[in-house]
């Protein structure tokens, strides 16, 4: 009859006011938990206080973490909503069983409240879709503090393979750490380090396979990046001569190749190839770089050169439309070469007609050479360029 709605159309309006009233219920959750959050940081509560708010703190973040609605926020929404008290990370990767969404949080609690080390809390927050919304407090305490990670099928099932840094000492050492996803749940599982054999300028601390932490005996800052082909870690210290890959087979097998740090002559080596100069110049830009010749694979070395002329000629996406007067000369160095790795650094200047000093620019290309990948290090990332 007129004027009155079908049982269809009643339906649909009851399961909109429920979905309305459960955006309420989880946005009034998130509201009250970052209220906890104020308590947890303000000094001038007693420490007991603070601590109980801390316990109740966690708690709560795992819970509302395993509600649907949780992942509709981006990581920026939920850094700025909880005032950059968090660290945070979401990528979606590709499995046997469908896509896989995975987000790492890291929350680290004040000193003032857990004692010098300032405990980090961790968190996975994984789904399929948005109605599979699962998640886990994977650390309770203690300094490490996640930066990276990787999910991948294995013949042992998924793995979650998290990398980053243990902060209670410093330079900051790093840690490479392996879960697997056992039905709805993730277990910490030890690492094999028995075969590792690392340069004299590495430690490993086999104490620990749960996780493995790596240090510079020379004290050394470290960084510590996903391979770009998604399979290991690669990790850097202040001295470009020492640099490691931590690389996972299918089986679990884990396989640390210092042979980037080994190849102390860029020339002593017979290499399966060889490089080239060629230049690009046009309207003023002028830009030396290498590209590989003689390699057996011609689909890699292809591959391979693509990104050498790509990263060589990022240097000029800031001076595309620029007038005649812009001068830009571009020259390289090979920093490694071997069978494994390539390294090219580029330096050149920048100047404009009538400026008073030239801008000096540099910038790297960083060549796994088997994977016919990039190795994107710390700071000098693709395309990343440094002006002074």
């Amino acid at each position: 009859m007129k004027g009155q709605d079908s049982p269809a159309t009643e339906t649909t309006h009851a399961l909109s006011l429920q979905n309305d009233d459960k955006t309420i219920t989880y946005s009034k959750k998130l509201d009250t938990l970052v209220k906890k959050l104020h308590i947890v940081n303000d000094e001038n509560k007693d420490s007991d206080t603070r601590q109980n708010m801390l316990e109740e703190f966690i708690q709560e973040l795992n819970s509302l973490l395993n509600e649907p609605e949780s992942v509709e926020m981006k990581d920026e929404e939920l850094v700025e909503k909880f005032e950059n008290n968090l660290i945070i990370l979401t990528k979606s990767f590709p499995l046997k069983s469908g896509q896989l969404n995975v987000r790492v949080m890291n929350y680290r609690a004040p000193k003032t409240v857990t004692g010098t080390i300032g405990d980090k809390y961790t968190f996975i927050q994984w789904w399929s879709t948005k109605r599979l919304v699962h998640a886990q407090m994977i650390e309770d305490g203690g300094p490490e503090l996640t930066t990276d990670f990787v999910v991948r099928d294995s013949d042992k099932g998924i793995q979650l393979w998290l990398g980053g840094y243990v902060s209670i000492y410093h330079p900051d050492p790093v840690f490479v750490d392996l879960w697997e996803l056992s039905g709805q749940k993730w277990t910490e599982k030890g690492i094999n380090v028995g075969k590792m054999k690392l340069p004299d300028a590495w430690e490993l601390n086999k104490d620990m396979n749960e996780p493995i932490i790596l240090e510079s005996r020379q004290h050394d800052s470290i960084g510590i990046e996903v391979l770009d082909h998604g399979d290991g870690f690669f990790i850097n210290s202040d001295d470009s001569e020492q640099n490691l890959i931590i690389e996972f087979s299918k089986s679990g097998e884990v396989r640390i190749d210092s042979e980037y740090s080994n190849a102390l002559n860029t020339h002593s080596e017979r290499q399966s190839y060889e490089l080239i100069q060629e230049e690009y110049s046009k309207n003023g830009m002028v830009i030396k770089y290498p590209q590989i010749i003689k390699l057996k694979d011609i689909a890699k070395q292809k591959s391979l050169n693509q990104i050498l002329k790509t990263d060589a000629l990022e240097g000029l996406q800031n001076y595309a439309d620029s007038n005649s007067g812009v001068h830009v000369e571009i020259d390289y160095e090979i920093k490694r070469q071997n069978e494994r790795f390539l390294s090219v650094q580029y330096t050149g200047i920048h100047y404009v007609k009538d400026a008073a000093y030239p801008t000096h620019m540099f910038y790297t290309t960083n060549l796994d050479m088997k994977q016919a990948s990039r190795i994107r290090l710390r700071g000098f990332g693709k395309g990343r360029e440094t002006f002074y």
